[in-house]
């Protein structure tokens, strides 16, 4: 697929969402299947593009560990939910509940749309396509400061409990950029994530960075320029599809990639002489996933948002508790998806859809003034009016079950609080 170049200048991902059609363009997937509420013997409909699971394997599936049980739970009434998610990792959670009825046993049909990015998903919510979006922070920053109808009612991912977040995204380096591997490696020592390269960062000077332009991924990017003392004059950003990014980096196209799992991984292992030189560790830079919702289906259908939120917190566990398992989910779902790949991936993913006070301190110290600063959104936003945690709260004190893996969050560090 052809790289389009693409500078986004003061109005950033606001003209981005505006320019949506453009940005479709880069899509590398727009699949959609569905698990209807109330049939609990739904037939699953597999993303387009794959095999569907044969007999052999719906039989290992059943014997899985800690799958959705088939019988409704709960006592939320049943509803429907249409899900935008993109081709990143915490969209496991959705896919499995499609796959196993997860959607049905907490008495919601649920449909699942794939989408490239957080741009477009978006743009669905914004439209009334989806009803619930899983994507990053920056389009729900973005998008709310140019007043769509979007709310924050969960993360995808990440950790309530730290003071910073932003260690899905990592910057992978081509082989053309003669990085100092074993100065990366002492960098690195024994950590997965929060770690940065600065030296080899730098070495991004004069050269091409592929990413997904109004996505996390660009914020993050700058971040990172200037820690290593360089700004966005310094590099070129082109625009690349996130299932492109391995192609891309391989043909020469870019220098250097800056995504989200499992792209990174899948470059680090797909392209030869390929080197992460970040993951996460991004100072100053604070950035979630998030559950959004349009605000309109949340005030008319606050029991499936419920419901849906109860769904995503059972298949998170599920996810935590069958690394393996949730790997092979991935692989249906996602372009060029190896179980290898989505297993490395998945060490780099907290599996957390609990909201915290940490989550309203990072927005405001930390992600609406970089955003502010470098005109990626178009005034200020508080974090208490886009973030509603009454649904959450509720799946709380409804569903303990699904929460009692983790680490339970400071009373002081709750939110509300």
């Amino acid at each position: 697929m052809p790289i389009t170049k693409i500078r986004l200048g003061p109005w950033a991902l606001a003209l981005a969402i505006a320019l949506f059609g453009l940005l479709a363009a880069c899509s590398s997937s727009d699949d959609t299947a569905s698990d209807t509420g109330g049939d609990t013997s739904e037939e699953t409909t597999a993303p387009a593009g794959t095999e569907e699971a044969g007999e052999d394997e719906a039989e290992d599936a059943d014997a899985a560990a800690d799958e959705p049980a088939d019988e409704p739970a709960g006592d939320l009434s049943a509803g429907e939910v249409t899900v935008a998610t993109t081709q990143s990792m915490e969209g496991v959670a959705v896919f499995y509940a499609i796959e196993q009825g997860g959607f049905a046993k907490h008495n919601v049909a649920g449909e699942v749309t794939v989408l490239a990015s957080g741009v477009e998903v978006v743009q669905a919510l914004a439209n009334g396509e989806a009803d619930i979006g899983v994507m990053g922070s920056v389009p729900l920053l973005a998008g709310t400061s140019n007043d769509l109808p979007l709310v924050m009612i969960g993360m995808s991912h990440g950790d309530p409990i730290a003071e910073w977040n932003n260690e899905n995204l990592g910057l992978v380096a081509g082989p053309g950029m003669e990085v100092d591997e074993a100065a990366v490696a002492q960098i690195r020592g024994d950590q997965n994530v929060g770690w940065v390269a600065v030296d080899e960062v730098a070495k991004l000077e004069g050269k091409t960075l592929g990413l997904f332009l109004g996505s996390a991924a660009e914020p993050h990017a700058l971040a990172y320029l200037n820690m290593a003392g360089l700004t966005r004059d310094d590099v070129e950003m082109v625009q690349v599809a996130p299932a492109d990014s391995a192609l891309a980096l391989r043909e020469g196209r870019v220098d250097a990639v800056l995504f989200w799992e499992p792209w990174t991984t899948r470059a680090v292992l797909d392209v030869p002489g390929a080197v992460r030189i970040a993951q996460g560790g991004a100072e100053g830079w604070y950035e979630v996933g998030t559950l959004l919702a349009n605000r309109q289906f949340l005030e008319q259908e606050p029991d499936a948002a419920r419901a849906f939120l109860a769904t995503y917190a059972d298949s998170q566990q599920w996810a935590r508790n069958n690394p393996g398992e949730a790997a092979e989910v991935l692989t249906r779902w996602l372009d060029g998806m190896s179980v290898e790949v989505a297993e490395e991936g998945l060490k780099y993913i907290v599996f957390d859809h609990r909201l915290s006070a940490n989550i309203v301190d990072g927005y405001e110290r930390s992600t609406i003034p970089f955003l502010l600063e470098n005109d990626m959104m178009s005034k200020p936003v508080e974090p208490t009016d886009v973030i509603d945690p009454g649904p959450f709260l509720d799946v709380l004190e409804m569903y303990p079950e699904y929460y009692d893996d983790l680490e339970p969050i400071p009373a002081d560090r709750e939110i509300g609080q």
